[in-house]
């Protein structure tokens, strides 16, 4: 699954839980695009990556469920 993100915090991109779940759920890769460089999660590795998960839920503005965020390490020479 390709998700596409926008900004890195603190040397970190964030997904929301629901995609990362999915993506165990059906045994698929995680691929995490930030301006054209790419980086892709196996779907083993995402268990160990749920640990963090940020303590904060988030409700969605569009169809208001709520979700919490995963935090990914991103280092690259862009950012």
């Amino acid at each position: 699954m390709l998700i596409k993100v926008k900004k890195v915090w603190l040397g970190h991109v964030s997904v929301r839980d629901y995609i990362v779940k999915k993506c165990i759920k059906e045994k698929e890769d995680l691929t995490i695009d930030l301006y054209g460089v790419t980086k892709t999660y196996s779907y083993r590795s995402l268990k160990t990556h749920l640990a963090n998960t940020t303590p904060n839920k988030f409700h969605s503005k569009y169809n208001g469920e709520s979700y919490s965020l995963i935090d990914f390490p991103w280092t690259s020479t862009l950012y």
